[in-house]
């Protein structure tokens, strides 16, 4: 293997951390290498480069203030002089042998540019250290600079957005599964913030770190800091747990709404959560729904002959391990962070809270009608008024297994009747509402509704039963 490989490094306010960089960059195997580094602030950055004294090592101020990521790393690649670009991050780990091995991957494969598959993922801060799930990871990219387009000018996202645009062109990308030849930080000072890294890089892992490994992270990471740098690389103090959630769906013939329900679930599951989808026997096929792409994310569930909503979710509920179930019928979809409702600091649920309702966006035919949300007030006249559909509640799965889940007599307002149930068992302390939304919820005239309203039990019909049960006793 032979030509220039030019490493291209963006920094901004991390003097302290491209020391671990540049230490990487200067042990690295290859011997043809420089590296450029585009740095539009004094920061100390010129001076600590200069003090090295390696001719390897260019120093780039743009002449024009205010340019964006992709516009600086674009300044960076008319500079260089290789005839191949490394995208060098500042802040993150290189092994010694990853220009190397990226280079005879992608000279192998006669392709134009090489990603890993896989890295490894470290947040000392939260104790997390993962092998990421599978997919070409843009920061890690290795290319022939000639076959390369321009960055997108964006202020973030603009490495995925090139990889995006090479796939386009139909270059040919190679991808290489050596995750232990890079590791991506999250160190509280990255472009983007915490929860992009919780929700699409942290999410679905391929597995964690052992113990001596997560030692052999770590013991990397201070390569070339400072001592104080390297002391404040300790790892924090655990977190919390973040609480798990289940999204569960029952579906009966209804395979023409299950597509928007399940997308709008599956881009919010941490790593700790579930999605069940319960089939009652529908004759639709819901598992041919395009949702293909989601399988591996999806427990799925058969009813061998239909047996009703409230079975269904029974068996959902009974098939999870989470700590709360949210429910979200086939037609109706999930608002954007919902999950956020029971796991964030922004809100407080009462740990004597059992259901929370979030609020709910309503539509029919297609035309969207107003926003709804409750306030405990709602739950004294729980009797008279149901305080929320079944898509707008949160419930813990204990206290669901210890009511008894649903009635299965029931097939209509069987979460009226739950409510009723817990409030009768727990009192008022069990509920509790947060104004924010939690689920659009979608109603279409003539399509087939799960609610029967001439539904009865034990020879009434469910509301005169309802009254009857949990009303005022003479």
């Amino acid at each position: 293997m032979t030509g220039l490989i030019s490493c291209l490094m963006v920094t901004r306010q991390r003097a302290d951390l491209i020391r671990r960089a540049v230490w990487c960059f200067q042990h690295q195997s290859y011997p043809q290498r420089e590296l450029v580094v585009v740095n539009d602030e004094d920061d100390g950055t010129r001076e600590y480069l200069a003090s090295l004294g390696d001719e390897r090592i260019r120093y780039l101020r743009p002449e024009r203030a205010g340019l964006t990521l992709g516009e600086l790393r674009n300044f960076g690649v008319t500079q260089a002089r290789g005839d191949y670009v490394a995208q060098w991050d500042d802040d993150d780990w290189h092994h010694p042998d990853r220009l190397s091995i990226q280079l005879l991957s992608l000279e192998q494969a006669e392709a134009d540019l090489c990603l890993l598959e896989r890295w490894i993922l470290a947040w000392p801060e939260r104790q997390q250290f993962l092998w990421s799930k599978r997919r070409p990871w843009e920061g890690t990219l290795l290319g022939r600079r000639a076959k390369l387009p321009p960055y997108p000018p964006l202020a973030l996202g603009e490495d995925s957005a090139l990889v995006e645009e090479c796939q386009q062109r139909q270059l040919k990308l190679t991808v290489l599964d050596r995750p232990d030849l890079y590791i991506c930080t999250v160190h509280g000072r990255n472009n983007h913030p915490a929860e992009h890294f919780a929700h699409h890089v942290f999410n679905d892992p391929t597995g964690r770190l052992e113990t001596d490994e997560v030692a052999d992270v770590l013991k990397k990471l201070r390569q070339g800091l400072t001592p104080a740098a390297a002391a404040r690389l300790a790892v924090g103090p655990p977190l919390p747990p973040r609480p798990s959630v289940c999204v569960l769906i029952p579906v009966h013939n209804q395979a023409r709404h299950l597509f928007r329900a399940v997308a709008s679930a599956i881009w919010q599951l941490e790593p700790q959560d579930e999605l069940i989808v319960v089939d009652d026997a529908s004759a639709d096929r819901p598992d041919q729904a395009g949702l293909e792409p989601f399988r591996k994310k999806i427990l799925w569930l058969r009813n061998p002959a239909p047996q009703g909503l409230s079975a269904s979710r029974n068996r959902g509920v009974a098939a999870s391990r989470a700590d709360w179930i949210k429910f979200l019928d086939p037609e109706d979809v999930l608002a954007p962070f919902a999950l956020e409702i029971v796991r964030s600091d922004r809100w407080t649920i009462p740990a004597a809270a059992m259901v929370v309702f979030g609020g709910r966006h309503r539509l029919a035919n297609h035309r969207y009608v107003d926003y709804l949300c409750g306030d405990e007030a709602n739950i004294a006249t729980m009797l008279s008024i149901r305080p929320a559909p079944t898509s707008a509640a949160f419930v813990r799965r204990q206290a669901l297994l210890d009511a008894g889940l649903f009635d299965t007599r029931i097939g209509y307002a069987e979460d009226w009747e739950l409510w009723l149930r817990l409030r009768e068992s727990l009192g008022a302390p069990a509920f509790h509402h947060v104004n924010q939304p939690a689920c659009y919820c979608s109603t279409v005239d003539g399509e087939f509704h799960r609610n029967d309203r001439g539904a009865t039990v034990e020879g009434l019909n469910v509301r005169d039963w309802l009254l009857k049960r949990y009303g005022p006793k003479d």
